[in-house]
């Protein structure tokens, strides 16, 4: 449990409450903006706020003496909020941060992608991404087959269009790591997780980013959609791969796709760091990843994939 802050010594403690709360300076300012306020119409002036938030922020800083709640006897009744003369002394320095953040912006979020995570596989996924794609490569990087890791090699995380949840064919909403705009630039591997979105404009979004690490050598992964997707944009033309078939290549390829010979049919295909797989080798798909990754040794790769494949009863059949 997250420890409070001591009042008694430290006098700061009210202003870091509210800066570690991302509403309640956010609402002082509506307030002062549009102040005297109701309530309906506050929460419609910003978005993604709860109800139940807003309602907790206005009680903490009317509580404060930052805001004024006042009651109107009106039928039906009504409510208002503005800030108080004590609070109006605040906004100088809440004005004052917001200037420095807009000034900064650029620089934060280029500092925030330039921070070195080379130890993080980035998960693509796209609206719609199917999920049992991520299973099998996701949980060897995370798990033995004891327990968690408690210093595993490498890390999981997810990027997306936006920082909104992601959903899944089957309905699973996943909460992204990063944007398109906020992933670092140093990573370990890029993995294309196969699904409907990448026939929707929302993928062209991802060529420059595959283009890049192309361009850097980085390991790439792409399965399903993903590796079709790959083909449509010519970056399959100077490696072996794989992928739904040879027909949905070309299909999807068209003139960009100029490797057909480069086909192999078989369930994952590795080479020069590019790993490609059909939508039913999530599996194949994995085993290649961990052994490029060198996630562990050859023979445990091995292990984990054939435990997975055969199943518990046939690797162990009763003596």
């Amino acid at each position: 449990m997250a420890k409070k802050l001591d009042y008694k010594y430290c006098k700061a403690a009210p202003i870091l409450e509210w800066l570690g709360n991302k509403w309640a300076l956010v609402v002082l300012v509506k307030i002062s903006e549009n102040g005297p306020v109701r309530f309906n119409e506050l929460y419609r002036n910003i978005p993604s706020v709860s109800e139940k938030v807003l309602s907790q922020v206005l009680r903490q800083l009317t509580a404060d003496g930052i805001i004024r709640r006042e009651l109107f006897p009106d039928v039906p009744p009504r409510t208002e909020y503005s800030v108080t003369n004590f609070g109006r002394t605040l906004l100088p320095h809440v004005e004052a941060l917001i200037k420095w953040g807009r000034e900064n912006f650029d620089t934060i979020i280029s500092n925030r992608k330039n921070r070195t995570m080379s130890n993080e596989i980035l998960y693509i996924l796209l609206p719609d991404y199917a999920a049992h794609e991520v299973v099998y490569l996701s949980q060897a990087i995370s798990s033995d087959e004891y327990a968690l890791k408690e210093n595993p090699k490498y890390v999981n995380k997810i990027v997306a269009p936006s920082m909104e949840p992601v959903k899944s064919i089957g309905g699973f909403r996943t909460l992204p790591d990063y944007s398109f705009e906020t992933m670092p630039d140093d990573y370990a591997a890029l993995v294309l997780i196969g699904g409907f979105g990448w026939t929707t404009p929302i993928a062209e979004r991802v060529i420059p980013i595959v283009r890049k690490a192309i361009d850097e050598g980085k390991i790439i992964g792409a399965i399903c959609n993903g590796a079709s997707f790959l083909a449509k944009c010519g970056f399959l033309n100077d490696v072996r791969h794989t992928g739904n078939g040879l027909e949905q290549l070309k299909l999807w390829g068209g003139e960009n796709y100029a490797n057909p010979h480069g086909y192999i049919h078989a369930q994952a295909v590795s080479d020069r760091n590019i790993v490609t797989a059909n939508g039913s080798a999530s599996l194949e798909f994995a085993k290649e990843l961990l052994l490029l990754l060198e996630n562990d040794t050859p023979e445990r790769i091995e292990m984990y994939y054939q435990f997975n494949k055969l199943g518990f009863c046939d690797l162990f059949p009763p003596k």
